[in-house]
C-alpha cells in the first residue's frame, strides 16, 4: 500500500508529465521573465480543524497565538510535549470557519491521535484532508512574494516569508491550475523547495526528529511560531523559562556535506562525542554533489572543523542561522 508521499506523487504524475511534453513541444521557455517559481510539494499533508471551539482548542495546544491569525493567512507553530520538546511544527492557516494545518506526511497519524486526546467536551473536529494539493511558491533573487501576481489564477498565496509562499489547490482542479501556471511562471522540482527551506532556516519536525528540540533550538520564535504572552499550552512553562533564562546551548546551523544525510542522524565531534542532530538535508535540483542541510549543534562545537556522522560523512562550513 503506497504511503502518503507516494500517493501524492501518483496524483501529480500525469499533470507533470503533460507539462513536460508541452514544454518539449513549446521549445523556448516563454516564462523566463517571471519573478516566481512554482514547485509541487510531496512531503506535506493537510489536516482540517473545524467546529465552534476550533480556535480556542488550537490556541490551548499550539505555541503560536492562534487567536490573532488573520483569515487567509499562515503562521508557523509548534506542538510540544509536557517537557517543551517539539512533537511537530505545523503551518497553521485560518479560513473563514475552520483551520488547515500542514504537517510532514510521517507525522499525520500520530499528531491527530495525540492532539485528539485533549478535545474532551470541546466542539472540535480533526480530520485529514487528502483532497488538497500543496504548491510551493518561490520568489526569484531580488524579488518578493506578491499576492497580486497570482490574481489571474484565482488562488491565494499564503506567505511564509518574503521569499516563500504556499498555495492549497484541490486535486480535482489541479490540472487546470497547473496549465495556467505553466503559461506564466517558471516551474521547478521539489528539491528546489527543500533547498529554499534550508536556506531560510525552516525546520519541519518529522518522525525522526520529534521530541528532540525546544522551539528556541530551531529558531521557531524568530519565525513568529511562539507566543510568550498568550495562555498556557503543553510545555509552556519550560519554553518560557528557557527564553527568560537564555539557557539554550544547542542552536540551529546551516552546513554542507558530500552526501545526503537522514533526518535524526547524530553528529559527533572530532573526539567522538555526540554534539548535534541533523534536521534535514537536500540537494539543489540537478546538482548531485551539492548537499546543504540544517542541524542543531551544541554552541561549543560549532567551530569544530572535523564534525562528522557515525558513518564518517563530514559536516562542513557550519554557521549559525
Amino acid at each position: 500500500m503506497p504511503n502518503r508521499s507516494e500517493t501524492q506523487k501518483l496524483k501529480w504524475a500525469p499533470i507533470l508529465k503533460k507539462q513536460q511534453l508541452a514544454n518539449q513541444k513549446k521549445g523556448a521557455d516563454t516564462t523566463i521573465g517571471s519573478k516566481l517559481i512554482m514547485t509541487p510539494i510531496f512531503n506535506q499533508s493537510v489536516i482540517d480543524v473545524s467546529g465552534p471551539d476550533a480556535e480556542a482548542f488550537l490556541d490551548s495546544q499550539l505555541t503560536s497565538d492562534v487567536k490573532n491569525i488573520k483569515i487567509k493567512s499562515l503562521t508557523r507553530s509548534g506542538y510540544c510535549n509536557p517537557k517543551g520538546r517539539l512533537i511537530a511544527t505545523p503551518y497553521v492557516i485560518r479560513n473563514a470557519n475552520s483551520f488547515n494545518l500542514l504537517l510532514p506526511n510521517d507525522l499525520v497519524d500520530e499528531f491527530i491521535s495525540r492532539i485528539s486526546r485533549f478535545i474532551l467536551r470541546a466542539k472540535v473536529s480533526i480530520n485529514e484532508n487528502d483532497a488538497l494539493a500543496i504548491v510551493g511558491v518561490i520568489a526569484q533573487a531580488g524579488a518578493k512574494i506578491s499576492i497580486r501576481e497570482l490574481d489571474e489564477l484565482d488562488n491565494e498565496i499564503l506567505e511564509i516569508n518574503s521569499r516563500q509562499g504556499l498555495i492549497l489547490c484541490p486535486f480535482d482542479s489541479l490540472e487546470s491550475f497547473w496549465v495556467k501556471t505553466t503559461q506564466s511562471y517558471l516551474l521547478s522540482q521539489f528539491e528546489h523547495w527543500e533547498i529554499e527551506n534550508i536556506r531560510n532556516g525552516i525546520v519541519n519536525i518529522g518522525d525522526a526528529t520529534k521530541e528532540q528540540f525546544l522551539p528556541q533550538m530551531i529558531n521557531l520564535e524568530k519565525h513568529k511560531g511562539v507566543s510568550f504572552t498568550k495562555g498556557c499550552y503543553p510545555g509552556q512553562e519550560i519554553v518560557a523559562r528557557t527564553k527568560y533564562l537564555g539557557s539554550v546551548k544547542r542552536k540551529l546551523c546551516h552546513f554542507r556535506s558530500d552526501s545526503l544525510i537522514d533526518q535524526g542522524t547524530a553528529i559527533f565531534t572530532s573526539e567522538g562525542t555526540p554534539c548535534g542532530i541533523v534536521c534535514h538535508t537536500s540537494r539543489k535540483a540537478n546538482e548531485s554533489d551539492n548537499q546543504e542541510g540544517l542541524a542543531v549543534i551544541h554552541i561549543n562545537n560549532i567551530d569544530d572543523d572535523k564534525l562528522k556522522t557515525s558513518d564518517s560523512i563530514s559536516i562542513n562550513a557550519v554557521r549559525l542561522i
